[in-house]
């Protein structure tokens, strides 16, 4: 059955045919792969009757990566979409929506500046390399598209669903690990910067991206007012970067 065990490395919001899979029944040499994984406990009679039911009680066209490193460059996006229906791991959170059409659309809100500045603005603070998404969070920013929106973000959708996205960091700076650097540098040791990082430099991809996503929400946002929210986000990540302990 098709699944997705893990969301590292996953450049593209369109994951079709790039899906892991799992077992849903015994196969042939099963118990030779279970002897060779140290697997010694004798499974129990239901146990593919209840694995079948899990995997059925979790098959979306859309996935959420359950724990965000933003500072990993292989953190590149947040959300996934799939034409064939998916059975994650739990290492995905999982939004049922049958519509194809809003599935993608959620999946473009989910990977804009829009759902970026609520996540930092909601985020517990943590003191780790990553950073929990909880289903609450997700309610509170209240990102589910209107119907007239929908037509929109599936435009956006399609035309960026295969592009290869830079990691995290470098969509909103591509200075980001300069700018880190030189900024702790200048708090530990008190020292000024032979010269200065020049101003945010966002990705050309993701700075169209979340353009095109504010356009097809109505939304009037200039080039300084994207700017200013990337600039927001890079401070909260600098900071939070260099005050974590591990």
């Amino acid at each position: 059955m098709p699944s997705l065990r893990i969301p590292v490395g996953l450049n593209t919001m369109d994951i079709t045919g790039k899906h892991d899979y799992v077992a849903k029944e015994q196969y042939e040499n099963f118990e030779k792969v279970i002897e060779l994984c140290g697997f010694k406990k004798e499974l129990t009679k239901d146990y593919w009757k209840d694995v079948q039911r899990e995997l059925d009680s979790v098959k979306t066209n859309v996935v959420i990566v359950r724990r965000i490193n933003p500072f990993s460059p292989n953190q590149k996006l947040i959300a996934f979409f799939s034409e064939r229906l998916i059975s994650p791991s739990n290492q995905f959170n999982v939004i049922v929506e049958r519509d194809k059409n809003i599935a993608k659309a959620v999946t473009v809100l989910l990977n804009s500046i829009f759902f970026l500045a609520n996540f930092f603005n909601l985020k517990e603070e943590f003191t780790g390399r990553f950073i929990d998404i909880k289903f609450y969070d997700l309610y509170m920013m209240k990102l589910y598209p209107t119907e007239e929106q929908v037509e929109k973000l599936v435009k956006v959708y399609e035309k960026f669903k295969n592009k290869d996205f830079p990691s995290l960091t470098n969509q909103l700076d591509e200075n980001f690990e300069e700018r880190y650097k030189q900024f702790w540098a200048k708090e530990r040791t008190k020292q000024e910067a032979l010269a200065e990082i020049p101003d945010i430099k966002p990705n050309e991809i993701g700075y169209e991206f979340d353009m095109a996503v504010a356009e097809a929400l109505g939304v009037d946002i200039t080039e300084e007012d994207l700017i200013r929210a990337y600039q927001a986000i890079v401070n909260d990540m600098i900071i939070t970067r260099g005050l974590r302990k591990d």
